[in-house]
């Protein structure tokens, strides 16, 4: 079943579903329903929210949103 998160940084970058380029931030994107590690493309220089995150009860327009920060 297709979810919908939102990746929240203030640059733009990648963005990694279990390793997979998925999309870009600040940019809604579908994932598949369950627990996935989200990680951003580029310098390896945020904080994330807790890892891994399970995704359910989402739509396109209320994504889970997970704000990264910058380091």
């Amino acid at each position: 079943m297709d979810q919908w998160i939102l990746v929240t940084f203030p640059e733009v970058r990648d963005v990694l579903v279990d390793d997979t380029v998925c999309g870009t931030t600040n940019k809604v994107m579908m994932v598949q329903l369950g627990t996935h590690k989200i990680t951003l493309g580029g310098a390896q220089n945020y904080v994330s929210p807790p890892m891994p995150v399970t995704v359910y009860n989402t739509t396109q327009q209320k994504p889970m949103v997970l704000v990264f920060t910058l380091a």
